[in-house]
């Protein structure tokens, strides 16, 4: 049987495994709050084993693109600090590493051998300026994580621009959800985080991250 399939399947299997445990289910603002004097406990007798259980269960998380970065982000950083913002970018960046590859391993080397020719001009910008792409689309955090991480896949972008721009990338998004885990009581839904200051600066990021791209753009129209 074909390796690309079985890896596909096996990823397929975990995902649905996470559903229909109830694990997704579980993972949501209500329980964090209602768990909350729990994790604060095990924190405070068993810091860096909490650390680690933590770190390894959201690179997880992420290698199998489960949709809980922001409930777990937030209960980093009720549970950490803004210390957590290190712990979610470590882990994010690695996890979202192990998804690009095995995306691209599972369907982004198939697609390139079918269909390269007619993806020529679409590789080459994706090569060239793929790492300000992602950059920019990290900074959108409503784009859901895990669907970037397996479409950028396809294309052409390299192993070291994905790496960097998902970690630079994705710390101003992981700030915010984190100090919203600071602030829990306060929370009362996840779309809370987005403030109108919140929104406006994010608004600027990206304008700021897309002028390299438009200087490129105007100098070549020359």
């Amino acid at each position: 049987m074909n390796k690309r399939f079985i890896i596909g399947l096996f990823v397929l299997l975990i995902f649905l495994i996470a559903y229909k445990s109830g694990f997704l289910g579980a993972i949501t603002l209500e329980n964090l709050k209602y768990y909350a004097h729990q994790l604060k406990w095990y924190v405070a007798h068993h810091y860096w084993k909490v650390v680690f259980v933590y770190w390894l269960i959201y690179t997880i998380s992420m290698i199998f693109s489960l949709p809980c970065a922001a409930i777990f982000t937030m209960a980093g950083g009720y549970m950490f600090g803004m210390i957590a913002v290190l712990y979610v970018t470590t882990a994010l960046t690695l996890g979202s590493l192990g998804a690009f590859l095995i995306a691209r391993y599972v369907l982004g080397d198939f697609l390139q051998e079918r269909y390269g020719k007619h993806l020529a001009t679409f590789n080459k910008a994706m090569k060239h300026d793929g790492g300000w792409y992602l950059f920019t689309i990290r900074l959108i955090p409503v784009i859901p994580f895990f669907m970037v991480n397996s479409l950028v896949a396809l294309t052409r972008i390299s192993v070291r621009d994905f790496v960097i721009s998902t970690f630079f990338g994705m710390i101003f998004p992981t700030v915010i959800f984190t100090f919203a885990g600071t602030e829990l009581a306060s929370v009362q839904e996840v779309n809370d985080v987005f403030s109108t200051k919140v929104l406006l600066a994010l608004s600027f990021m990206i304008l700021f991250s897309l002028l390299p791209l438009l200087y490129k753009f105007l100098k070549e129209r020359k």
